[in-house]
């Protein structure tokens, strides 16, 4: 990710600060003594909750969708399609035509509408639904109880309004030109296909101690919504980078630096959201609270 400093002439120094915290977070998670016996259960569980928000209709299988999807979500003016463009070439986040796929899918899906933007004549602006927002709050709650233990902030008090701040650390992480995987390049392959960190995911929870790994390739194309052909061509993908060797029976064996680059990248995102939680539920809380008025 290229620096954004010349929109934000603040960013480096936020997204700075904001890596320094999560370096020593993900640190902190991946020496936890009980770190690496969770990483099947949190993968198998965020590729099951990404799985459903798929089949809602949500396009949140590549970063990309993501990005577009918490931008609209958030927003406080709905912008236009040329906004979002727009903020998606600055970010790299996704290009004009993925943009244009991606928001075809939330229309036909009812999470977006598109409407006459106030007085603005001939302004055509990108609104979410409620049930875009609906989907959020299954997501982050699904997220705050899988955490729970790095976090202490129990899901139930996961809310309209600590989404919406979550949404908002998060998006305000792009502006400050910070993705979490911008030291993650294999991570950044997985994520950058449709349904590829869906893959990721389900590689790394199933893989032993000695990094190897299995796929059933129709059950993995059924559950997420494509196809073997497509998990087939991921896989070879990654072979030709020299991350993983394909074995028989569905199983596939990780590089030294892949198997590395899998933990720790489960650690940081286990640190991200812990530390977007806990700044949502400080914004939240700050936002909520009325400071007592002296009298003098």
């Amino acid at each position: 990710m290229t620096s954004t400093a010349t929109a934000h002439p603040t960013a480096d120094r936020h997204s700075t600060s904001l890596r320094e915290q999560l370096i020593l977070e993900t640190a902190r998670v991946f020496r936890d003594p009980g770190f690496q016996k969770v990483v099947p259960t949190f993968c198998e569980r965020i590729s099951l909750i990404w799985s459903r928000l798929k089949g809602a209709g949500l396009p949140v299988d590549d970063i990309g969708g993501f990005a577009i999807a918490t931008f609209l979500a958030i927003a406080p003016m709905p912008p236009t399609e040329k906004e979002l463009t727009d903020f998606c070439a600055l970010m790299k986040l996704a290009s004009r035509t993925r943009v244009r796929a991606l928001l075809g899918r939330l229309k036909s899906n009812g999470l977006v509408e598109v409407r006459q933007a106030g007085h603005h004549a001939g302004r055509l602006a990108l609104h979410a639904t409620p049930a875009l927002r609906s989907q959020f709050q299954h997501w982050i709650h699904a997220l705050a109880e899988l955490i729970e233990p790095w976090t202490e902030i129990p899901a139930t008090e996961v809310d309209d309004a600590l989404v919406a701040q979550y949404l908002q650390v998060t998006h305000n992480a792009y502006q400050q030109g910070y993705v979490l995987f911008e030291h993650f390049p294999i991570v950044r392959f997985f994520m950058g296909r449709s349904s590829g960190y869906s893959l990721f995911l389900t590689l790394t929870g199933s893989a032993d101690e000695h990094g190897t790994a299995t796929l059933n390739r129709a059950q993995f194309a059924k559950q997420h919504l494509t196809s073997r052909a497509h998990a087939s061509r991921l896989l070879k993908e990654c072979e030709e980078h020299g991350w993983l060797r394909r074995e028989k029976a569905d199983r596939v064996t990780f590089a030294p630096e892949m198997k590395e680059e899998a933990l720790r990248w489960i650690a940081a995102e286990i640190a991200w959201t812990s530390y977007g939680l806990r700044t949502a539920k400080l914004a939240r809380n700050r936002s909520t609270t009325t400071s007592p008025v002296s009298a003098q």
